[in-house]
């Protein structure tokens, strides 16, 4: 093999391993739970296996749940005793429960094209009142394109 096929090919070597370090790269979504807001480095991905990491980064134990749905993120119901109702507001697609304080967990899922409500859907009864995550802000929406 001479010199010139030898660069050609640890150049197609290369320029794959960026491709797919890339592909990689847009396939996760990268989320922060914190007391009381979620944050997502992305809004929107393509459809496919798509990788939820996950750190909290807040004092409070949190869970990330996924659900596929046409309401609103900002407005879905609560139940009477608290939290919203996972099964009633569209399809429960996947979720990472007790995430504590300074961890992190991951969960991949193979997503189709649609609206998403990430949230946490915690309920705890404080000396204060109810705290519900969710209503307090706990939620960002997702759109698998």
């Amino acid at each position: 093999m001479g010199v010139a096929s030898k660069t050609i090919l640890l150049f197609t070597i290369a320029a794959s391993y960026i491709f797919s370090s890339n592909a990689l790269a847009d396939s996760t979504v990268n989320v922060l739970l914190q007391e009381w807001r979620m944050m997502s480095d992305k809004a929107r991905v393509p459809s496919g296996k798509i990788k939820f990491s996950v750190q909290n980064r807040g004092r409070e134990t949190h869970e990330l749940v996924l659900i596929k749905t046409d309401a609103a993120y900002d407005s879905i119901p609560l139940k009477p005793t608290g939290g919203i109702d996972e099964e009633k507001v569209g399809v429960l697609i996947d979720e990472i429960e007790n995430i504590t304080s300074k961890h992190s967990k991951a969960m991949t899922v193979n997503l189709v094209p649609g609206n998403y409500v990430l949230l946490c859907n915690m309920v705890e009864m404080e000396p204060e009142g109810k705290e519900e995550h969710y209503a307090m802000g706990m939620r960002i929406p997702l759109v698998v394109e």
